[in-house]
């Protein structure tokens, strides 16, 4: 069984209608700028900046596997 990236898992959302909030879970060896670049790469405008503002108290270098963190929508800004 092997673990998609998360520009894997994303790629399935183009196209798709977003929410107005997605949660992302944390897969082994993900980082946020990995994880905001594969939203980015998939159509969802987001920054580094706007996850940190969605999600008071996260730490970017201590991500847990497992851990949700909340992609805004980049249309509400």
């Amino acid at each position: 069984f092997k673990q998609k990236t998360a520009y894997e898992m994303l790629r399935s959302l183009v196209g798709s209608e977003m929410c107005i909030e997605t949660a992302y879970k944390v897969k082994p060896g993900d980082t946020l700028s990995a994880i905001v670049q594969a939203y980015n790469q998939s159509g969802v405008r987001v920054t580094v900046d706007d996850v940190l503002k969605a999600n008071p108290g996260l730490k970017p270098n201590r991500l847990m596997v497992g851990q949700e963190i909340f992609i805004p929508d980049p249309g509400l800004k």
